[in-house]
């Protein structure tokens, strides 16, 4: 199937919409310790995903692990930036 042919206008805004997110999160964080955070996180998504790319059975169970333990710790680590966020989103400032 044609990518062009099959590119829709609906589709257009759907990726605005998440450029314009991931945009407006970037300037969130942007100047906080949680941008260290954020890296982090990135080269975890990336281990796990070249595990799942070369089927590495091991480093795959051990990045599940961090995932399931780490969703809490991501959630007390960024909890005052999570906060500040929902602050701003309250007053109409991320939008």
């Amino acid at each position: 199937m044609d990518l062009l042919t099959s590119f829709s206008f609906k589709d257009a805004i759907d990726i605005l919409i998440v450029s314009y997110v991931i945009y407006k999160l970037i300037l969130l964080v942007r100047g906080t310790r949680a941008i260290q955070l954020t890296k982090g996180i990135l080269v975890i998504v990336f281990t796990w995903a070249i595990s799942i790319w070369f089927k590495l059975s091991t480093l795959q169970w051990m990045v599940n692990q961090a995932f399931t333990f780490g969703v809490l710790g991501v959630i007390i680590i960024f909890q005052p930036e999570l906060r500040r966020a929902l602050e701003q989103l309250g007053r109409g400032e991320i939008i």
